[in-house]
């Protein structure tokens, strides 16, 4: 609390006050360097009084595209919009989630292209349609765009395993539940995780995700949609349709190439 402190107080010296994101949770304030909040602060500065905000910003030194969004919390919104990403081709790279008071959210995403290059670099039209859907997502509703399925693993994506785990905290954090999932990144992952916590009646209060090469780890703050704490009779069903999605379109042993041994030629001096 005390670094948050801090780090908003620089903020405010730098730029002045920031009324965007004066309710918004500690954890954000230790996340961003300054210059990335007084950014987020500006697009936010910018919406005006609408009730979402959608941003964007390259960064050619992470290869990343940062996309911002500020909307009313709902059940299904941290899902919706990440479904919207995916189905742009947008590979998330990393994700943050922050409930920033009144029943709002910020919602963090760097995305790259199918490149690795950040997202609307060579096309910058892709971007806005993006914009557009983020916009159409965050206000729900039938336009909300869901990824496509995935395809297979490739030959060298496949050459080795990747073990799923699912761990469930109930310590970590006073008010809500911690969800930590790790497991092989594909096309559409973190839509379908997200869109399990919804099914099974929790609302993500917060998330923070990360794409390590191939390996993805997720940890996620829930709360049941009605208050109070995740039942505790939920934890195996949960966990193990947790491990399903992880474990889908991922191969179960690696695929070796099946090499034909030339077969040498019968020697003459026989």
């Amino acid at each position: 609390a005390e670094r948050a402190e801090i780090a908003r107080n620089l903020l405010v010296d730098r730029i002045g006050p920031t009324p965007q994101l004066a309710a918004i949770e500690a954890a954000y304030w230790t996340s961003f360097p300054p210059e990335t909040q007084a950014r987020h602060a500006a697009a936010l500065a910018k919406g005006g009084t609408n009730a979402i905000v959608v941003g964007s910003n390259m960064d050619a030194g992470r290869s990343t595209t940062e996309i911002l969004v500020a909307a009313p919390d709902r059940p299904g919104l941290f899902a919706d919009l990440c479904g919207a990403l995916s189905a742009a081709g947008a590979n998330i790279v990393a994700a943050h989630l922050y409930a920033s008071g009144e029943n709002r959210v910020l919602d963090v995403f760097e995305v790259q292209d199918s490149r690795g290059q950040p997202l609307g670099s060579d096309h910058p039209h892709a971007l806005e349609r993006l914009i557009a859907d983020l916009r159409a997502a965050a206000a729900g509703g039938e336009g909300v765009k869901k990824p496509n399925k995935a395809p297979a693993p490739s030959r060298r994506h496949a050459a080795f395993i990747i073990s799923p785990t699912v761990l469930i905290d109930r310590t970590a954090s006073a008010t809500s539940t911690v969800i930590e999932v790790s497991g092989r990144d594909r096309q559409g992952l973190l839509y379908d995780i997200a869109r399990e916590l919804v099914d099974a009646n929790l609302s993500i209060r917060s998330a923070h995700v990360g794409a390590y090469g191939e390996r993805v780890h997720d940890v996620f703050y829930v709360e049941p949609v009605n208050g109070g704490v995740m039942p505790a009779d939920m934890d195996e069903t949960l966990s193990k349709r947790l491990e399903e999605i992880l474990r889908s379109n991922s191969p179960t042993a690696p695929r070796i190439p099946a090499h034909t041994l030339a077969r040498a030629p019968a020697s003459f001096d026989r």
